[in-house]
């Protein structure tokens, strides 16, 4: 009937759940709880994740080129539109590298930015 009575017992329920999952695989766990109708889906780790096949399916996983990490690859955009379909064009920025272009955008002289890269 509330929050507090749910959780009233967790510091015993949660071990005990612990224990018993460990008695099965992932994959044994969810057959067994959608054969009883019950909504559920895996805890992910990120090498599971990378793995998924509806990852892939989806192309969420992207090759991007960078000019320091060869085979480098990260999450795509989990936007799907059928007319304008996102795209990943750039790898992330290293540190640093896009400060001179956005000091001059914000006005500093070339003399500033030296003076500033000097500091």
């Amino acid at each position: 009937t509330s929050n507090k009575l749910r959780v009233e017992h967790r510091s015993i329920l949660v071990p005990i759940l612990e224990d018993m999952f460990l008695q099965n695989t992932t994959e044994k766990w969810i057959a067994m709880l959608e054969q009883a109708g019950i909504p559920n889906s895996p805890i992910n780790t990120i090498p599971t994740l990378v793995k998924d096949p509806q990852v892939a399916f989806r192309n969420m996983i992207v090759d991007v080129p960078h000019p320091e990490i060869p085979d480098l690859r990260m999450p795509g955009s989990v936007l799907r539109l059928s007319d304008s379909p996102p795209s990943v064009h750039r790898y992330p920025p290293r540190l640093g590298e896009h400060t001179e272009e956005i000091l001059k955008e914000l006005g500093y002289s070339q003399t500033q930015i030296s003076e500033l890269q000097k500091e």
